[in-house]
């Protein structure tokens, strides 16, 4: 159970375009991105400071991981 505080509705807004925008480009691209999108969406509707937390982190990592592809 998560313990942290319950963030504000501008914030779970921004989470919400987050999944939507990357789980897009997770189906199409990066697939890696899938479990952290999955467990994220579930819990934006009752976001607190640890899903904002997981957000960052995803941005993060697409930051870091510019050029994923899918080789077939």
């Amino acid at each position: 159970m998560d313990a942290t505080p319950r963030i504000s509705e501008d914030r779970i807004l921004r989470i919400r375009a987050i999944v939507g925008v990357f789980q897009w480009y997770a189906r199409g691209v990066d697939p890696t991105l899938l479990p952290s999108l999955s467990m994220i969406a579930s819990r934006q509707n009752d976001a607190t400071e640890q899903v904002d937390k997981m957000a960052w982190r995803l941005l993060a990592y697409v930051r870091r991981h510019p050029n994923a592809t899918i080789v077939y």
